[in-house]
Formats: C-alpha cells, structure tokens, sequence
C-alpha cells in the first residue's frame, strides 16, 4: 500500500511541476484525466502486488511471515511488459497478430 501511495504522489508532483511550475499552463479540466490516469497506475500496483489468495492464504493459516510468498513477479512482469510497449512506441513498432 506504501508503494502505491508513493506512485500517486509521485506522479501528482511530477506532473503539476512540470506542468503549472515549469511550463506555466493554467488549471484546466483536461488535467483531471491525468489525475485518474495517476490513481488507475496507482491501483494497479496494489492488484499486481497482491496475488490472488495472498491474503487469505495468511489468514486462514495464520502466517506472521508475509514474504514467503513470492509476491514480485507479477510486478516484475507488469514492469517488463510496460517498458516493452513504451519502446515499441517510441520506435513506431506495430504488434499485430
């Protein structure tokens, strides 16, 4: 959850300093959908973080030890994934079937 707080900020901060700081543009309505971008990025590292049963898993057996569950793989592979699409972007690759 500490993680996905921080993303939020962070990227609030980033954007409004490069944006209202650096850039001097104005409030607008478009920058509400970067805010809900930022809160979807956000969620997203909360749902990739916590695999399916994680919680119940512990809880139901009572486990103190939370991190013997690999819980950083669909986070690595989420990670992994965005950074090959931004660069086939950046590049003008098409992927199609």
């Amino acid at each position: 959850m500490a993680g996905a707080a921080l993303t939020l900020i962070s990227l609030i901060l980033r954007f409004c300093i490069t944006t209202y700081v650096v850039k001097k543009q104005k409030a607008s309505g478009d920058d509400v959908q970067y805010f809900i971008s930022f809160l979807i990025q956000s969620v997203t590292v909360v749902v990739v973080l916590i695999p399916e049963g994680y919680i119940l898993f512990n809880i139901y057996f009572k486990k103190e030890n939370y991190f013997k569950i690999n819980i950083g793989l669909p986070l690595a592979v989420t990670l992994a994934l965005t950074y090959a699409v931004r660069v086939s972007n950046k590049k003008f690759i098409v992927l199609c079937n």
